[in-house]
């Protein structure tokens, strides 16, 4: 069902995709609040939320061209939102290293990429 706002925003990507900012722009303040509250519901305590719906937005200019359907937009950037959060979440897990087994924490200086037999 095609909505009024869906037509809107479908125009705005129209005018994107033929390199017009002040569209992409507009697009950018039509969807922010929904973006940053998927971005929020998925984070949670785990990251920033503005961090991974501002790596959305660049995600979605750039792939603007490969959106078939310009009425989609909303649906299409939530499911960017939604990967992109997630993506920052697992980077953001901590490990936890088990200390009863060892008199001293292992640590890696800023030259090392991984653990030695010798820190294990």
């Amino acid at each position: 069902m095609k909505t009024q706002e869906s037509s809107s925003l479908a125009s705005l990507v129209e005018a994107a995709r033929r390199g017009d900012l002040a569209a992409f722009g507009a697009l950018v303040e039509r969807t922010q609040a929904m973006a940053h509250a998927l971005a929020w519901q998925v984070l949670g305590l785990h990251g920033e939320p503005r961090d991974a719906v501002q790596e959305a937005y660049l995600r979605a200019f750039r792939r603007l061209g490969d959106l078939d359907d310009p009425e989609a937009f909303a649906e299409w950037l939530r499911r960017i939102v939604v990967t992109v959060a997630h993506n920052h979440r697992r980077h953001a897990r901590v490990v936890w290293l088990p200390l009863e087994d060892s008199d001293a924490p292992p640590v890696l200086d800023d030259g090392e990429q991984t653990w030695t037999p010798d820190q294990l």
